[in-house]
Formats: C-alpha cells, structure tokens, sequence
C-alpha cells in the first residue's frame, strides 16, 4: 500500500515539474524559474513529512522570483506577473498536493505498523490460550493416571481379588504407594510454582557444599536410572562451595535427572556433576545420551504452560518441572541454561556464585 503512494507522488510529482518546465520554456527567460522548480519539487518527492515539502516551495518561490527580477526582461510588469506567478503557483499547488500525498502515506504506514502489532498481540494472545488448555488438558491427563491406578487396585483388593496370593497382593501394593508419590510430586509442583509465583516461595540460602547434595540424591537418582534401565555414569564432584538453598538446590537436580531419564534413549546413559566455571562461579550439570530437543522447541523449554511432548506421547508430567527450575535457580542468585545435540543428547545445567570463608 505505501508503495503505490510512493509512486503517486513521484508520478505527480515528475508531470507537474514537466509541464510547468515546458510553460516556462514558452516565455521570455523561463529556465529561470524551471530548473529551479524542478530541482525542488524532486527533491521534496523523498523527503519524509510534509514540512520540508513546503520549505522547498518556500526556497524554490524565492530562486523563481530572484532568477527572474536578476534578467533583462525584469522591467516588464506584466511578464513578471504572468510568467513568474505561473511558476510560482504551480510551485505550491505541486507542493501542497505533495505534503498532503506524503501525510496520507505517513498515516497509512502507522495504520500498517499498528495492524501488525494488533496482530501479533492477538496471535501471542491466542497462543498463551492454547497453551494454557493444552496444560490443564495434559494436567488432567496426568492426575487421572495415577489416581485411577489407586482407586482401581484399592478397589480390587477391597473385593479380595488376588488377596490368596501374597507376591500379587504385594505388587498392587507397590503400585498403589507408586501412584500415590507420582500424585504427590504433581500436586508439589502446582503448588511451588504457584508460590513462586506468588512470590511466596522461603529460602535458606547459605554456603553449599554441591558434592553432600549430590550424596543425598544419590538413592533417588539410582532408583530411577536402575528402574529405567539407564546407565549411570557416576559424580563429577568438586570441594568448592556455593551460595544456595540445599534443598531447593536438591529439587531442581533431582529434576533434571527425572528429566534426562524421561528423555533418554533405551539402555542410554547419565553424567552429572560440577566443575568451576570463569567469574568464581561453580557450574552444575547434569548430561544425558538422549534424543535432544528440535530446534524450534528449544524457546518452550522453561515455559511452565508449553510442553515439548503431548499427551499420548508416553512421557509423564505436566510440563512445570523445567519452569520451577528456572523460577527457583534464578530466586537464588543464579543462572540455568543448557546445551543440546539432536538425536544425541542435552546438557541442563545451573551456575550459582562460589563461597569463600
């Protein structure tokens, strides 16, 4: 649309300037006031507002009537008249349609730019929306599992089915107490990010030693990668402190590992541990051999209403995991990032500020 303006304007422009060059030709000493007209009105084609449209009119008034009045045809009133104010009216004429052409192009340009970004607030909109019953939908989908697995084998054992058989009632026992953690760790998501949020979230952010940390996951982390059939590759420790809040700081790797196992490939492999970084910060890390993350999936990675996988996908969870990380590293003065290979793999890792007594 602001093109074809544009071109209107030159067009106009360019006929205008022609003609009137042409009128002047006609008359004594006309190029006087011709080279100088043409020279303003194709200049003020490209300048941007309407304002320096009509300073060139202004300017190119003066040249017409000074070019005139400095030639020997100056004594005859009546050529001055009818040559130069020709000359002089078709100046502004010309600029006046210009300024006007060059508003109405302004207007039509800030009409465009505002179109667009109502359409970009409607599209960030519209996904936020989607995304959001996309999380309640997979939160349903992931509470109803483990609830029905209680319920159902609750019920099976209130009517004595397999009560004979000691090893079946011990495996719906294991199931029943398995499903009521899976539920508890959903609920304790919702409820530490809606605390994060809130603002709400306690720290007891002191001096860590990262390597008794790693000793304290480190049942939850071979019961997972044993449970999974994932190789663990063992603990990369160092003697450095950080400032933290250990048992947030606990949470987010026990994350990560739940994470890379997730993801991870059949008979795939786990690497975690620390190392000191530039800018006396200790890096945290935890390296798995899994499928990586798509490109165009990388920015929904810390998004607590997107999921890289969908339901149906056979990957549990509801996508807050990743999001509380990044909420809670970030409450603690520290960073978290990652790096990712497709088809061969993702390193999540979190920096945190070293200590020294």
């Amino acid at each position: 649309m602001t093109i074809n303006v544009s071109r209107q304007i030159f067009t106009l422009a360019a006929l205008t300037a022609i003609l009137t060059f042409i009128l002047d030709l006609s008359l004594p000493l006309g190029v006087a006031g011709g080279i100088p007209y043409v020279a303003m009105v194709l200049l003020g084609i490209w300048f941007p507002t309407k304002r320096h449209v009509i300073v060139l009119a202004i300017i190119g008034s003066l040249l017409t009537i000074t070019g005139y009045f400095l030639s020997s045809a100056a004594s005859d009133i009546w050529i001055v008249f009818t040559n130069r104010f020709l000359s002089i009216l078709m100046i502004w004429i010309t600029a006046i349609i210009v300024s006007l052409s060059k508003e109405t192009e302004n207007k039509l340009i800030l009409a465009r730019k505002e179109a667009v970004d109502a359409l970009e607030v409607a599209k960030r909109a519209n996904s936020a929306s989607q995304a959001k019953s996309d999380f309640l939908a997979t939160m349903s989908h992931e509470i109803r599992t483990p609830l029905n697995a209680i319920i159902g084998f609750a019920e099976a054992l209130e009517m004595g089915i397999g009560a004979d058989n000691k090893d079946d009632r011990n495996e719906r026992l294991n199931i029943i107490a398995s499903s009521g953690r899976q539920l508890n760790n959903l609920i304790s998501d919702i409820l530490d990010f809606s605390k994060v949020e809130a603002g709400k979230l306690d720290l007891n952010i002191q001096p860590v030693l990262p390597s008794n940390v790693f000793e304290h996951c480190l049942p939850t982390i071979q019961q997972l990668t044993e449970s999974n059939n994932i190789s663990f590759q063992g603990i990369k420790k160092s003697n450095t402190q950080i400032f933290a809040d250990p048992v947030r700081l606990e949470q987010i790797i026990i994350n990560f590992i739940s994470n890379s196992v997730k993801y991870n490939k059949p008979d795939g492999s786990i690497e975690f541990g620390c190392y000191l970084v530039p800018n006396n910060h200790l890096r945290i890390y935890v390296k798995d051999a899994g499928i990586g993350i798509p490109k165009e999936k990388e920015e929904l990675i810390f998004s607590p209403f997107d999921r890289i996988n969908h339901i149906g996908s056979g990957v549990g969870g509801i996508g807050l995991g990743l999001a509380i990380c990044k909420k809670l590293t970030e409450a603690m003065n520290g960073t978290i990032g990652y790096e990712t290979t497709l088809g061969k793999g993702s390193t999540f890792w979190i920096e945190f500020p070293t200590y020294s007594s």
